[in-house]
């Protein structure tokens, strides 16, 4: 992937198949001097954000090797949500590698190009002024469910209250992962002003497009924070705007701000 190269490790690719069996490669950087044994664990993940607390590791560990292979079946849905990342130890420290998504292997030439195509974007992000803001990746793993059948419907999960609890309004504690900078190129607003057949009476339903770039993977429901006004946006839809042999490069999407008084605000941005 293009965001995979740091100071250790100079690439992880992942030959992923639905079924089990993906096998998670990796080349370190010439310049990592660390004496061998080099053991390698790897991990996986469902949200594509470094500190998120769903990281566990897959697989035995191995030695002085280049790859490892994950056996289990992870995603039953339909959108490919498995990431990846490798915990490094040696004599001298333990390093983890940048997180990669499993939609598709590049081939060396076509990682150089998207690599080249993230950094035009990220240039015309600075050219252009792109707000710059912070990503809050939603929780959506069983294991952070709140179990107060007073916030979440015992029958269907969803949640039923969302004032004062502690999912932010979500049915899963603290609701949101650590935010993650992100910029965000935004088009003006859009007003669209009808009259509602449901009840609602007239409403004004904003929409807002925006751009950027599909690293980490953004889904409907997470959100979107402007750094400057605090303001705070649910992702609604993600379209793919550039890809590369199928791997998404960016995105655009279609937000919606969230109204002052949701309790997505009371998430802290520090």
């Amino acid at each position: 992937m293009p965001t995979t190269r740091d100071a250790v490790f100079s690439r992880v690719s992942v030959d992923h198949l639905v079924g089990g069996g993906s096998r998670v490669s990796w080349e370190l950087q010439k310049t990592f001097t660390d004496a061998t044994p080099h053991t390698f664990q790897l991990q996986v993940g469902n949200t594509g954000v470094a500190d998120a607390d769903d990281w566990s590791d897959t697989g035995a560990a191995v030695v002085d090797t280049f790859y490892a292979t994950d056996s289990s079946q992870r995603v039953y849905g339909k959108r490919l949500t498995t990431h990846y990342r490798v915990k490094l130890t040696t004599s001298g420290g333990t390093y983890y590698s940048k997180v990669v998504a499993t939609y598709g292997l590049l081939s060396q030439r076509d990682w150089l190009i998207a690599k080249s195509i993230v950094r035009k974007e990220l240039l015309r992000h600075e050219k252009k002024a792109s707000p710059n803001g912070f990503f809050l990746k939603r929780k959506w793993r069983e294991a952070a469910t709140v179990v107060d059948h007073n916030v979440v419907d015992p029958l269907t999960g969803d949640v039923i209250k969302t004032i004062n609890t502690p999912g932010k309004g979500t049915s899963k504690t603290g609701g949101y992962y650590d935010p993650v900078a992100m910029f965000m190129d935004l088009s003006p607003e859009t007003h669209n002003i009808k009259s509602d057949q449901q009840g609602r009476g007239t409403i004004d339903d904003v929409r807002i497009t925006g751009r950027a770039i599909a690293f980490p993977q953004l889904n409907a429901k997470d959100v979107w924070v402007d750094a400057t006004s605090d303001k705070r946006y649910f992702v609604h839809s993600v379209q793919h705007a550039a890809e590369i042999r199928g791997v998404p490069i960016i995105v655009n999407v279609e937000l919606r701000p969230a109204a002052f008084n949701d309790p997505v605000y009371e998430v802290t941005i520090s």
